[in-house]
């Protein structure tokens, strides 16, 4: 064995340590909210596009640096800000840039790439992180969240409770399928949502049930739970597939009422 190590020992390096780089290279760069208008991004590296083929940017730059992470703030306009867009209720996306002289993130409301409003000093190679996240008023702008399993992320809001501005809906008694959007809290690119859902006695002194569903594939739809005078609530964790507009639907039979609160959302589209 000794002898077989001492072998190894004399084997050349090899030609080149460079990552090889694939379209969807990523390492690192987990975002996370520090407060209402930063958005700290670790460092890492990952695979970005340009006019001419795959490059590799690392976070932060130059690299080595002396911290660990950037922090974009979308207060400022420009590379390590926003793309010059509004700061209106809406979603951000999470953008790598980089240049000859420059490599940063840029937050956008672009959905997609030909929509991102690139900021002087490119040409620049760009890819979108697998990751957005609401920015409202009622939140303070970025909701503290935490975020693990990155980077196919899962995003599971710290702040959530009973009560707004967390409940997509209270009370909902409706008998046939009925709509219900999640799009203020949940971003174009997750399309799996995480909700607490509580089914009420509606007082009319017979018993009830509500159902959800992702979409019309599912006639019957997912058991919340069902009431009596007895049994006045029942409540189910679920995490269910939306719709690419955020959108499930549900519907109670008389004798109940449906609440749900939303307390976070998976990533599930490519970048």
């Amino acid at each position: 064995m000794k002898n077989l190590i001492f072998l190894l020992l004399l084997l050349p390096a090899p030609a080149s340590s460079q990552v090889v780089l694939t379209g969807e290279y990523i390492v690192g760069m987990r975002p996370e909210p520090v407060d209402g208008h930063t958005m700290r991004i670790y460092s890492g590296s990952a695979a970005v596009y340009s006019a001419t083929g795959i490059e590799q940017a690392i976070i932060p730059w130059p690299y080595p640096s002396s911290t660990h992470y950037l922090d974009l703030d979308v207060n400022v306009v420009g590379i390590n800000g926003r793309d010059g867009g509004g700061l209106e209720d809406g979603h951000f996306y999470f953008y790598v840039l980089k240049s000859a002289t420059q490599t940063g993130v840029i937050a956008s409301r672009a959905i997609y790439y030909s929509q991102l409003i690139l900021p002087p000093g490119g040409p620049w190679a760009v890819r979108k992180l697998p990751f957005g996240i609401p920015y409202r008023a009622a939140f303070g702008g970025f909701p503290p969240a935490h975020i693990d399993s990155w980077p196919q992320p899962s995003i599971l809001f710290t702040d959530a409770q009973y009560g707004d501005p967390w409940l997509a809906i209270f009370g909902g008694r409706a008998t046939s399928w009925t709509p219900i959007s999640l799009e203020a809290w949940i971003p174009d690119n997750a399309r799996v949502a995480d909700l607490i859902a509580e089914v009420r006695d509606a007082r009319v002194n017979i018993q009830g049930s509500c159902y959800i569903r992702s979409y019309g594939g599912q006639p019957t739809g997912i058991l919340i739970g069902s009431t009596s005078t007895a049994s006045p609530f029942a409540f189910q964790s679920v995490r269910i597939r939306t719709n690419s507009h955020r959108f499930i639907e549900y519907r109670c039979s008389a004798g109940s009422g449906l609440n749900i609160q939303v307390r976070g959302y998976s990533m599930t589209e490519p970048s």
